[in-house]
């Protein structure tokens, strides 16, 4: 099933010409035309990204919304009404739920070109946790921020910086959060990092804490 979606998402992307990834932070949402709540086109909502089910292309998505199972919305600050709690950082995040069908989960995609300097990828999630890919490997992650939600995530990239990948992020099936009996995959702040000179020797002697607090961001 994952490889099926890998070539299915190349197949999409790879026509295209190199270019830098986009709306990682997922505040490029076109909403002018949007109702508060609504299904509306993925185009419009998470422009840059392609999002699956199992191997089916999503084309719309929620606004704000929320159905029992199975959903995939951007949610903006008032989407604490929503969940009861709000972990949007910027404008706006995507909310994930696919706890009722543990075969056909949700798969965001984008192919773009890693910055030359690039040394980590991170992320904010809350709820379950995500599975990231490039190029279809697994990356595993080399420091966690926080216990509780949100989490930071933090991604040793290093080796694919200068390329042209493809980024996926996807659940694990399975895989729920203890404290999330509803399966929501709460992501935001998708980022590309350079750490400051020095930061990578301590992340090389295990201090995480000082890398993540020493890295300067680059929002690519």
């Amino acid at each position: 099933m994952r490889i099926s979606i890998i070539l299915l998402g190349a197949f999409l992307t790879e026509t295209g010409l190199a270019a830098p990834f986009q709306n990682l932070g997922f505040d490029e949402a076109n909403t002018n035309s949007v109702r508060f709540q609504g299904r509306f086109p993925t185009s419009d909502l998470l422009p840059g990204w392609q999002l699956f089910q199992g191997n089916v292309l999503q084309t719309n998505i929620l606004y704000n919304g929320a159905l029992e199972f199975n959903y995939a919305t951007i949610v903006d600050r008032s989407g604490t009404g929503i969940y009861g709690t709000s972990f949007t950082l910027g404008a706006y995040s995507l909310v994930l739920n696919d706890f009722a069908d543990h075969f056909n989960l949700f798969t965001l995609v984008q192919r773009g070109d890693v910055p030359s300097d690039a040394r980590f990828l991170s992320y904010t999630f809350a709820g379950s946790p995500f599975q990231v890919t490039i190029n279809g490997q697994n990356l595993l992650p080399a420091v966690q921020n926080g216990a509780v939600n949100p989490i930071e995530i933090l991604i040793d990239v290093s080796k694919y910086a200068g390329q042209n990948v493809q980024l996926t992020f996807s659940g694990a099936a399975g895989v729920f959060a203890p404290n999330d009996p509803a399966g929501l995959r709460w992501l935001d702040n998708i980022q590309f990092e350079v750490p400051e000179p020095g930061t990578v020797t301590l992340f090389g002697l295990g201090g995480c804490a000082l890398l993540a607090a020493g890295l300067r961001r680059r929002r690519r």
